[in-house]
């Protein structure tokens, strides 16, 4: 039986850091994350943000899949391949807590996040 499509949320990014997304992931083993930039002017730059506990302030993560997500409607002009979707599998099996955090590059816009995530065994 195939699971159902998680919910897809909308979230109004601004000109400085904005929480796109953030969850208690201690109970979780692995975490998969699209965004699609859905502003057609402006390039949304993300960043991945862990912290193990929530005494301990956020820190940055290594992953930099969702760094530069090209405005709605961009492709690859050599390959067609969209530029405006990242899609990132991240390990989260020692991480308490979990976000990403964003700007968009003009007066500010939209994205679209879904998350899946599965429970530890």
């Amino acid at each position: 039986m195939a699971l159902p499509d998680p919910p897809r949320e909308v979230v109004a990014v601004g000109t400085t850091s904005t929480v796109v997304w953030s969850g208690d992931v201690r109970s979780d083993e692995w975490l998969c994350m699209q965004v699609d930039n859905l502003d057609v002017t402006q390039t949304f730059t993300g960043t991945v943000e862990r912290r193990l506990a929530t005494s301990q302030g956020w820190s940055t993560s290594t992953i930099g899949d969702f760094g530069s997500i090209q405005p709605a409607g961009t492709t690859d002009p050599t390959t067609g391949v969209p530029l405006d979707s990242v899609t990132a599998d991240l390990d989260i099996r020692a991480t308490g807590y979990l976000r990403l955090v964003g700007q968009m590059s003009g007066a500010g816009g939209d994205v679209a996040v879904v998350v899946r995530k599965g429970a530890r065994k």
